[in-house]
């Protein structure tokens, strides 16, 4: 051991350690950025549609797509939807069961909005993104 150092010789743990703090793990989500075709439910609160929720199992893709990003109620909304599709993506469940769940849960807050009890089938997302924007949404 050098007498200036309090490290053996043959120390390099400055070299190996991760000094640039890399992420190895983040939140639990599903994928974002389906390419095909995905399902859709809608989203409404006293009438007024917030948004959809949409999902892929053939992609392991799930989210939210928000009908009118001017309206503030449901931009916060599509903020608790996500979470709560990343809770159900945790517990395992395919984008498909947690939408259902979240469709049939007792816990979600109704000021969220109640999901439809259809589904539809839209060719892709950029595809419904076009359809919320021309029902009126931004």
């Amino acid at each position: 051991m050098d007498s200036d150092s309090d490290f053996p010789e043959d120390y390099q743990g400055s070299l190996r350690d991760d000094v640039h703090g890399t992420q190895v793990s983040g939140p639990v989500s599903y994928f974002n950025r389906p390419q095909g075709q995905i399902e859709v439910r809608t989203v409404e609160c006293q009438d007024v549609l917030y948004g959809t929720l949409w999902w892929s199992d053939a992609e392991g893709a799930a989210g939210w797509a928000v009908a009118d990003d001017e309206n503030e109620r449901a931009m916060n909304a599509g903020v608790a939807w996500s979470s709560l599709l990343s809770d159900r993506k945790e517990l395992g469940l395919s984008p498909s069961e947690a939408v259902n769940d979240l469709r049939t849960s007792q816990d979600v807050d109704p000021a969220l909005g109640t999901i439809s009890d259809s589904a539809s089938t839209v060719a892709s997302l950029d595809t419904l993104r076009r359809s919320l924007r021309e029902r009126g949404g931004s």
